[in-house]
């Protein structure tokens, strides 16, 4: 199963700590803003895919994306 978060905020970043503990998944990140170098060593870490600067089609290959609450409708 491939899970997407659209955003990376504190909710989506508390929904990957947790995510991380299973197994099985694979998840994708796509974040509009740049994400810093600490956080995108942290993801490469833990083997997990992502984005930043936008959003793109990406995301159609996640099974379930789960939006941040700080996401805006218009966002794309």
């Amino acid at each position: 199963m491939r899970i997407g978060l659209l955003g990376f905020g504190k909710s989506n970043r508390a929904l990957l700590k947790y995510l991380l503990k299973t197994e099985e998944i694979e998840i994708f990140v796509s974040e509009e803003k740049r994400l810093d170098d600490d956080t995108k060593r942290y993801l490469k870490e833990h083997d997990v895919d992502f984005e930043d600067g936008g959003h793109t089609e990406k995301l159609l290959s996640c099974d379930v994306v789960y939006v941040s609450p700080g996401v805006k409708p218009q966002s794309g």
